[in-house]
């Protein structure tokens, strides 16, 4: 009764008012309306979030190949001072890396190697053990010297394919705003200038695991379709790292469907 009094007199204050009872329902598409709005900015908000992973991964794989050449330089440049010693007549001596070596002067070599011979030398030498010796380090010099070469001819050939890399880095390209779409097709998923591989860590979690995770990357929950084929080269997203095959072995995703 109390009820019905109430209602009563809220009406009453309406028509007084010269106001009309608002028609029922009015309130509901409001509350639609914020819903949709917080759905704006929580895409939104994974949406940057994304792109600014993709930009420090970026960043620190740049960084990455920029160290890597600068190393394999200074290396390079320990390699061609041994072996313009070696070409001077030096004597070399490396170590397994051939990235650097000893070089003595022959002269100075053979000087030492015949103080080895005078009376009163520690462990002193017969005139024929001294010929024997200075010619095994000779050859072993001489082997020296082609296996120097042979490392500069490798590290010439990583740092063309380091620069190759540089070359084919390419900066994470924004993405448009994010809206309340529910489902997007993506025909050709690509991250990093290279196709998105199927799987989410290198050789693992592939198929639905690996389709989710890059519905994840572009602001959605999951996939709820997916297709793969096999390509020469494709981003793994959670090993952040490329699949590279010559023989186009590499797994790379095609027509996901992702859902929010």
């Amino acid at each position: 009764m109390r009820g019905q009094l109430r209602q009563g007199f809220a009406t009453l204050l309406f028509v007084l008012a010269g106001a009309a009872l608002p028609p029922l329902g009015t309130i509901a598409p409001s509350r639609a309306a914020a819903d949709e709005s917080d759905a704006d900015i929580r895409a939104e908000t994974q949406r940057l979030r994304v792109e600014i992973e993709q930009a420090r991964e970026y960043a620190k794989t740049r960084q990455g190949i920029l160290d890597d050449i600068e190393w394999l330089q200074s290396m390079m440049r320990l390699n061609d001072t041994c072996i313009a010693a070696g070409e001077r007549g030096g004597l070399i001596s490396t170590g397994v890396s051939y990235y650097g070596c000893i070089a003595v002067p022959r002269e100075t070599y053979i000087a030492a190697m015949v103080q080895r011979t005078l009376p009163g030398a520690e462990k002193p030498l017969t005139a024929e053990e001294l010929v024997e010796r200075i010619r095994r380090d000779i050859r072993e010099s001489r082997q020296n010297m082609r296996m120097l070469r042979e490392a500069r001819r490798q590290m010439q050939a990583e740092l063309a394919a380091l620069r190759q890399k540089l070359l084919n880095l390419r900066p994470p390209q924004p993405r448009p705003p994010a809206s309340t779409q529910q489902t997007q097709v993506f025909a050709q998923p690509a991250m990093n200038g290279a196709p998105v591989d199927r799987c989410a860590n290198f050789a693992a979690g592939c198929g639905q695991e690996g389709a989710d995770q890059f519905c994840r990357t572009q602001g959605f929950a999951r996939a709820t379709k997916w297709d793969w084929h096999y390509v020469s080269r494709t981003y793994v997203i959670g090993w952040r790292n490329y699949c590279e095959s010559a023989g186009g072995h590499c797994g790379a995703l095609n027509d996901v469907t992702c859902v929010r």
